[in-house]
């Protein structure tokens, strides 16, 4: 069986730094074995305490700025679009899949005119000669069907996003 971290509350903290502080008779060493604690991790927290006016400003992963939770926020985002990116990329010699990225790029691109369809062709490895002889080719039953293909893509990719987003 693995050891589990213990985490205390920052409510836990400040009690342990005040009890410290109250009976000065004990040695923090006594301190920290009744209050079932360590003895350094008692120190860092008088250290901290220390620092603020023996106020405690602990961090822990319940007591973050708005800066930091939204640094966090932006982090996961950005590893679950590597990640999108990484499984786009592995189907890169997939035929079906590289006109569903052309039909996905064609549409971003219409809406977003900042978008870089350059830019994001380099990235998922798709040449722009392919790209452009697919936005001018007359469309033929296949295509219509890709077409079809690429809605229904980009609506389980519309699901898929918003279940992970209220998963968060």
């Amino acid at each position: 069986m693995a050891n589990k971290k213990k985490q205390f509350d920052q409510e836990f903290k400040q009690n342990a730094v005040n009890y410290c502080l109250t009976h000065p008779e004990l040695s923090r060493k006594e301190c920290a074995k009744n209050l079932g604690i360590g003895d350094s991790t008692l120190y860092r927290w008088k250290q901290e305490a220390k620092a603020n006016n023996n106020q405690a400003t602990f961090k822990g992963s319940g007591n973050l700025t708005e800066a930091e939770l939204e640094n966090r926020r932006l982090k996961r985002e950005l590893k679950d679009t590597q990640d999108a990116l990484e499984i786009l990329k592995s189907h890169q010699h997939s035929g079906r899949i590289t006109q569903v990225l052309y039909c996905l790029v064609s549409e971003e691109s219409k809406v977003d005119k900042d978008f870089s369809v350059t830019g994001v062709l380099s990235k998922l490895h798709l040449s722009k000669s392919g790209y452009y002889n697919y936005l001018h080719r007359k469309p033929s039953k296949q295509s219509i069907s890709k077409k079809r293909e690429c809605k229904r893509f980009k609506l389980y990719m519309m699901i898929i996003i918003k279940f992970m987003v209220h998963q968060r």
